[in-house]
């Protein structure tokens, strides 16, 4: 979720002249990376950063980075993260949101990736899904402790809880494909912070 981030994708055509015509979609977000792989390792470049996987000994890597999956559980929560503060930004009356601490395990059936052995021709598929069977866990909502001089903090109901949940969950992308790939989420359960737990920058 890019909150209050505007992103253009360009399109052409052509008019009558033959003259190239340029139209910007406001509608699209337009995301880009490039990388290489090396067996089980893989470095990618995105933007300015630089992101780097691998699988552990055990399955062949050389366990100098996290696995592919770890780092799809991982953008979950980034972009739960960020989705949720635009939700809140945006809830009437807001939602005085500070963060989120979230511990997510997830779990996928492994003859999907490692089934129908020898592979004989490009037809040869396991009879499993090769996708996530299921997300489960929970998602501590810190609410703001020093408002502004112009904010007030109010008591949070249960119920405002649930619409950050349920919004936070239809406006999330990586949630959505997760959702749409077959994946069971049902398991994650939200609850606001109790007074003694903090979280950490």
């Amino acid at each position: 979720m890019d909150g209050g981030v505007k992103s253009r994708t360009r399109a052409s055509s052509t008019d009558g002249a033959g003259d190239a015509v340029v139209a910007e979609d406001r509608t699209q977000k337009r995301y880009e990376v490039a990388g290489n792989g090396f067996g089980a390792r893989s470095k990618t470049s995105v933007r300015d950063f630089t992101v780097q996987t691998d699988l552990p000994r055990s399955s062949g890597g050389t366990n100098t980075a996290a696995e592919p999956v770890e780092l799809l559980l991982s953008a979950l929560i980034g972009c739960e993260s960020a989705t949720a503060a635009f939700v809140a930004r945006n809830m009437r009356p807001r939602m005085m949101f500070h963060g989120l601490r979230a511990h997510y395990t997830a779990h996928r059936d492994q003859r999907g990736a490692l089934g129908a052995l020898p592979i004989t021709d490009a037809h040869s598929f396991p009879p499993e899904r090769t996708g996530l069977a299921r997300v489960s866990g929970e998602v501590i909502v810190f609410l703001a402790v020093h408002p502004t001089a112009s904010q007030e903090i109010r008591p949070e109901t249960e119920q405002r809880l649930r619409t950050l949940e349920q919004q936070t969950h239809a406006r999330c992308p990586v949630a959505s494909m997760l959702r749409a790939s077959g994946c069971d989420m049902s398991g994650i359960r939200w609850r606001f912070a109790e007074a003694h737990e903090r979280i950490d920058d």
